[in-house]
């Protein structure tokens, strides 16, 4: 099977599930991925900043986006900020990044709302679902089939549904270009280059570039709350 058609039924598999999976919300989002803190806390003491790195995210969620937000308005009309995930990420970390790094990235895709792809990392992907994530929000591709995850194959980045590439590299150019050079839809990259420090990473504002903010407007005056009166004028006689 060509690259292309694994990324292709990839992207498929997990856009199917992006709905449902954003439509969670953050809280039932949160506590499947301390389900998740939990099972990599039990493999072993050398996993515990790991599992520190994913509960500090979900602690960061639920203060940064875990409520909706009432806005002013003008008088008969309600207006409430919420977010929602921008879609599918592609992940991924090289060699001499930090172990936590793909933990950090991966937890915060997934407590914004979005589906993801990892290049390897499968034993994340299994711990994922012992953790209840559903199938196909958390897939993983070979690393070993990609030359470089710095300079990803036109196969990936040209992915019309991608949302964006969030990677942990000192060497972020080239992908930038490529993702800059796209047709379509804007793919957002994300990078962390303190590849052992993870300022990025462990920022209360990092999550913030995973998500899309969405607003609803109620309009409570007369018209706008009585659908009877929407209706005048409408009728024929």
């Amino acid at each position: 099977m060509s690259l292309e058609t694994t990324f292709q039924t990839l992207t498929d598999h997990a856009l199917a599930q992006w709905e449902s999976w954003d439509g969670l919300g953050v809280e039932a989002r949160a506590r499947i991925l301390e389900q998740f803190a939990e099972g990599l806390h039990s493999a072993g003491s050398e996993y515990a900043d790991c599992a520190a790195m994913v509960r500090w995210q979900i602690e960061n969620a639920r203060s940064q986006i875990g409520e909706q937000i009432s806005l002013p308005g003008p008088t008969g009309e309600a207006n409430v900020l919420s977010t929602a995930g921008r879609g599918l990420f592609v992940l991924a970390a090289d060699d001499q990044a930090h172990r936590c790094a793909m933990v950090g990235q991966l937890a915060t895709a997934l407590l914004a709302g979005n589906v993801v792809i990892m290049l390897g990392h499968d034993n994340l992907a299994q711990q994922l679902a012992k953790a209840g994530c559903p199938q196909y929000v958390v897939q993983t591709l070979d690393s070993d089939a990609l030359s470089s995850i710095t300079t990803l194959p036109a196969e990936l980045v040209s992915q019309p549904q991608l949302a964006g590439v969030a990677i942990t590299s000192s060497s972020v150019a080239e992908l930038n270009r490529q993702l800059a050079a796209r047709a379509g839809n804007l793919a957002q990259l994300i990078c962390e280059t303190d590849t052992h420090g993870l300022s990025s990473i462990t920022s209360p504002y990092y999550l913030l570039r995973f998500i899309t903010e969405r607003t609803r407007t109620d309009n409570t005056t007369a018209v706008g709350g009585n659908a009877t009166l929407l209706e005048l004028g409408a009728k024929a006689e």
